[in-house]
């Protein structure tokens, strides 16, 4: 009679999803290490390092010491420089805008005084000075061209020279001088109410 052979006993299923999981943590370690490929080139370098290990351990209980890879990036020393620079100007710009809310924020906490008096003081003490001094620079250049014509002032030339007319009633109507004017003195007859006309 001719034997029939037994069929071969069934793999064991726990030892069959262990020799898998061992073969799967082999590939794994070795792409990790086949990706890890270290880089050079004229702005800098990247380097891969195994700087430890980490353990895992199976659904069997089994362990497996994994590598754990850390990478070292470094600049050319033309772009470290440029890195470092533009670190400096961005922590400055930083600091420059903290100053800066500081100020605005206490200036927005402060009551502004719109009086008559605070308002005079302020104009007195940041455009007076500024626009007498102009003033004065522009009187000069006008007496000089007055003389150049054989006029001696801007009082006697104003009825005869628009521009002298024109700067004399800018600087009475700025200085508020009204009636009390100094050149009032110097009109002929019945100007005066024409040059007041000019002050409204």
């Amino acid at each position: 009679m001719v034997s029939t052979p037994k069929a071969p006993k069934a793999p064991d299923p726990t030892q069959t999803a262990a020799a898998q999981t061992a073969t799967n943590v082999d590939t794994a370690i070795a792409n990790a290490g086949l990706s890890h490929t270290n880089q050079y080139t004229p702005d800098g370098s990247l380097e891969y390092k195994v700087t430890g290990k980490s353990t895992m351990t199976d659904q069997n209980g089994k362990t497996y010491q994994l590598p754990v890879y850390s990478a070292y990036q470094k600049y050319s020393p033309e772009n470290q420089a440029i890195y470092d620079q533009t670190q400096q100007t961005q922590l400055g710009l930083a600091r420059l805008a903290n100053d800066q809310t500081g100020k605005v924020s206490g200036i927005l906490g402060t009551n502004v005084d719109l009086s008559a008096g605070n308002v005079d003081k302020y104009v007195n003490d940041h455009w007076q000075s500024g626009f007498n001094n102009q003033w004065d620079r522009d009187q000069a250049s006008l007496d000089q061209s007055l003389a150049d014509k054989g006029r001696c002032s801007v009082a006697s030339a104003m009825f005869h020279d628009n521009a002298g007319a024109l700067l004399l009633s800018r600087v009475a109507r700025a200085r508020n001088l009204g009636s009390t004017c100094c050149c009032r003195p110097f009109l002929p007859n019945g100007q005066w109410p024409f040059l007041q006309s000019k002050f409204r």
